[in-house]
């Protein structure tokens, strides 16, 4: 008891190293190894019980690639992001382009479009043309798609 006593600031020191040592290391553990969690956090919330229906992905698959000069039609869904992307001939000229991205939204309900943020890909296989890849994009929050400057 008296060694205590005699190197009582000591023991302080030596028991705030250590809790400093284990909260570190408790925040260091929840920083890089919090497996199993979601890593989309709080962010897909509101489109939860929303999911887009096969029936919609394969109708809009079907529909838009018999359009005049598209060559094939792919959806994707990643978190709240659905990417279509068409690959088009190059003789498609840009402004029907954007009219077929924009028939894209009629896919959709209203509540989807409010909730969904959708981006459309025009390209060519045509490596020499100049016009594509046009790129379009409607941010859940907006009503239209806003195109890329080409």
């Amino acid at each position: 008891m008296k060694f205590v006593k005699k190197h009582k600031v000591l023991f302080i020191a030596i028991g705030v190293i250590i809790v400093l040592f284990i909260v570190c290391f408790v925040i260091l553990y929840k920083m890089f190894f919090s497996y199993g969690n979601n890593k989309y956090g709080d962010r897909l919330k509101n489109i939860i019980g929303l999911e887009i229906s096969n029936y919609t992905v394969s109708k809009i698959e079907a529909e838009l690639k018999e359009l005049e000069n598209v060559e094939s039609v792919k959806y994707k869904l990643t978190g709240k992001l659905i990417s279509i992307v068409f690959n088009v001939n190059s003789e498609l000229e840009k402004d029907l382009a954007k009219e077929y991205g924009d028939k894209v939204l009629e896919y959709f309900s209203e509540e989807e479009k409010k909730n969904y943020d959708i981006q459309i890909f025009m390209i060519s296989s045509d490596e020499e043309e100049n016009e594509y890849p046009i790129i379009g994009y409607k941010k859940a929050s907006k009503e239209a798609i806003t195109w890329s400057n080409n």
